[in-house]
């Protein structure tokens, strides 16, 4: 029992929820069931990467999400995808990001499990349909 206490604590402590402020970008590879995600600042930074269009996740303070489009060299205006908003749901130590949003006259809520956070790196597991 000791032992299965230690783990859910070590678990939780790997997700520090002051970091999700911030635009993520996904480094994972698309139709995967998890998604590894870094800051888009450190993703601009590599000059590897000045040319691309890359699809940015954020997170705001007033838990407003956002995904849109933006190009690294900064030259194209942005362009948003989907508005809606988040907030965190912690149960039993597990961390799910709920987002909810109108669509055609519905609100439409998803969960993302959150396994992983912090100040560079985010990994979401995502649920099975």
């Amino acid at each position: 029992m000791t032992i299965l206490l230690f783990f859910t604590i070590s678990a939780a402590a790997q997700v520090d929820t002051q970091y999700i402020y911030n635009q993520w970008v996904r480094v994972s590879k698309w139709g995967s069931d998890s998604e590894r995600l870094i800051p888009y600042d450190t993703y601009a930074s590599n000059p590897a990467n000045a040319n691309e269009k890359v699809l940015v996740v954020e997170y705001t303070r007033d838990f407003a999400f956002h995904i849109f489009w933006k190009k690294v060299n900064g030259d194209e205006p942005v362009k948003y995808i989907t508005d809606a908003t988040w907030k965190w749901v912690i149960d039993s130590n597990v961390y799910k990001i709920q987002l909810s949003m109108v669509e055609s006259g519905n609100i439409i809520t998803h969960e993302k499990f959150v396994t992983y956070l912090s100040k560079n790196e985010m990994k979401i597991l995502l649920p099975k349909k």
